[in-house]
């Protein structure tokens, strides 16, 4: 427990000391943010003082990690600062790591393997209760716009549903998203039927207008000339719309491999080399080089731009091709262009042949846009049927049935904890739910009849017991600690009895903050602290 030390009939608060500061630098040494520390999570308002605390007294925070609670464990100790570039203290077990490839080393140093989809942080973020959405939400831990998608791999994954292609999923699935969105864009105005239905009202305006132009008496060279002419100003409309919409695409693909680069870490190999090395000599039985983890990662993140970017080899060669003809075809129009205003006759139908040409331009701006749509019409049902092909083995009855069983194995542990809590069982369901684009998606959700905030409470600590157990029976990677704030909510028999199973459960430790006049005094003891602050001791001593 972490408490103040407020007298009870003391006129001063126990508030604003620095208890739940605590459990926020625990959460910045597991790849947390710094700003988290000094930025209030409602008005988004900064603590200049607390900012400017750590860092210009240069505070470095440091976290050990123990396997188990005696002399004879294995340790990770994350040693942080506030500072940047030559200044950045950031080392795991004494070796510099960038802020890049930081969760990836941890989370194989913490649980022997590296994580993608589901991201290191988004597993350990049900053990990290301090901020409103995670302390009343027992499954519902990451950032409110999270997509169904990635709670759904990250739920397969706590509950050991492993699914093989779920990394895959998720690629296609955001290609999927990009084309959709794209899609969007083309029919933000008009969507495809509309635009078929502008361009037959259109072709029909222009036939008339043609039966019109052929009743002028005129010679045979400007008829040919004029037909040229307006050949050439369709094809110039339907190449503009169609760099356009290329160029459009490119810049798209381009914005996502953007977000997938700045993932990638470039570390100086020499340096990395240089401190391995001096590493090694200290610590003998290092197995894995840093480079190897980079090369890891980068090789990651070249994977999946190289999959958004497959396509943009052809949309620039299509690029290219278009402004030639664009060229090409501005040359000719402007050579027919003089040859038409020479003809005597073209004044006399002068209104008609510029009606027409608008026309023609119109009716290719139309078709090139209707062109594009179809284009990805097509690109979306490739890609659709690609994930439909691996949602057959992700919704398979036999997949559904392993879903079933791993949540059954763990309600066991969910109700028994909650019936030792509350004399209520608590459960997790799943369900198949739709997105608005029609993919299909596992959805996670507790359940029991209580809806008050306290109970809320209880429930999110009753699953965290339950989880613990529950992974270790299942070989499952997880952390056996538990961050909660604000547990003043929770009833004085509730608290007694989570911290008589936590006792009693010698693989978890349970780290709370609390108001200490709120803490029954069965638990009030130096075994249960480990940390009293007041306004006279706070955290940073200001």
């Amino acid at each position: 427990m972490i408490v103040d030390n407020t007298p009870f009939r003391d006129e001063k608060t126990g508030n604003n000391v620095g208890k739940t500061t605590v459990l926020r630098l625990i959460d910045y040494c597991l790849g947390g943010s710094a700003k988290d520390i000094y930025t209030d999570k409602e008005s988004k308002n900064v603590n200049e003082e607390v900012k400017k605390f750590l860092e210009s007294t240069r505070v470095v925070v440091s976290l050990t990690c123990a396997n188990k609670l005696d002399n004879d464990s294995k340790e990770v100790t994350v040693r942080r600062n506030f500072l940047l570039r030559k200044d950045l203290i950031c080392q795991i077990n004494g070796e510099n790591v960038s802020n890049d490839n930081f969760e990836q080393v941890l989370g194989q140093k913490l649980f022997g393997k590296s994580f993608t989809k589901p991201s290191f942080r988004q597993v350990i973020s049900h053990n990290i209760r301090i901020d409103d959405s995670r302390i009343e939400n027992a499954l519902k831990t990451l950032n409110p716009y999270t997509k169904n998608i990635e709670y759904e791999s990250l739920h397969l994954f706590l509950f050991g549903c492993n699914f093989d292609d779920g990394e895959r999923r998720q690629e296609i699935a955001r290609k999927l998203e990009t084309e959709c969105n794209y899609k969007r864009r083309l029919e933000k105005n008009a969507t495809k039927s509309m635009l078929s239905s502008k361009l037959a009202l259109i072709e029909n305006d222009i036939q008339k207008l043609k039966e019109q132009k052929e009743s002028f008496d005129l010679n045979p060279n400007f008829e040919a000339d004029l037909a040229a002419l307006n050949e050439v100003q369709f094809h110039l409309t339907q190449y503009g719309t169609e760099l356009s919409q290329k160029l459009l695409r490119k810049s798209l693909i381009q914005e996502a491999i953007d977000d997938i680069q700045k993932s990638k870490s470039n570390i100086d190999e020499k340096l990395l080399a240089s401190i391995y090395d001096q590493a090694k000599r200290l610590v003998p039985t290092i197995q894995k080089s840093f480079s190897e983890l980079l090369n890891f990662h980068n090789q990651m993140a070249d994977k999946k731009a190289a999959f958004i970017a497959s396509e943009m080899p052809k949309i620039d060669e299509d690029i290219d091709r278009i402004k030639k003809d664009i060229a090409s075809s501005n040359k000719e129009a402007q050579r027919l262009s003089e040859l038409v205003k020479k003809s005597g006759s073209y004044e006399s139908i002068n209104e008609l042949v510029t009606e027409i040409n608008d026309k023609y331009r119109d009716k290719g701006a139309l078709e090139q846009s209707i062109k594009q749509i179809e284009e990805s019409e097509s690109i979306i049902a490739e890609e659709q049927s690609l994930l439909d092909e691996i949602d057959r083995s992700l919704f398979s009855t036999d997949q559904k049935a392993l879903i079933q069983k791993q949540i059954d194995k763990f309600n066991r542990y969910f109700s028994s904890t909650s019936n030792e809590l509350y004399r209520e069982q608590y459960a997790i369901g799943f369900e198949i739910n739709k997105d608005r684009d029609g993919k299909q998606y596992y959805k996670f959700v507790p359940f029991s009849t209580n809806f008050s905030t306290g109970k809320k409470h209880g429930e999110v600590t009753c699953f965290e017991l339950a989880y613990i157990q529950f992974a270790d029976s299942e070989n499952i990677p997880c952390l056996h600690f538990i961050l909660n704030d604000k547990k003043e909510l929770v009833h004085d028999n509730q608290l007694k009895k989570i911290g008589k199973l936590a006792n009693e459960w010698d693989n978890i430790q349970y780290i709370a903050s609390i108001l200490k006049d709120k803490l029954p005094s069965e638990l009030n003891s130096t075994q249960n602290i480990i940390l009293e602050l007041s306004q006279e001791e706070k955290l940073f001593k200001f």
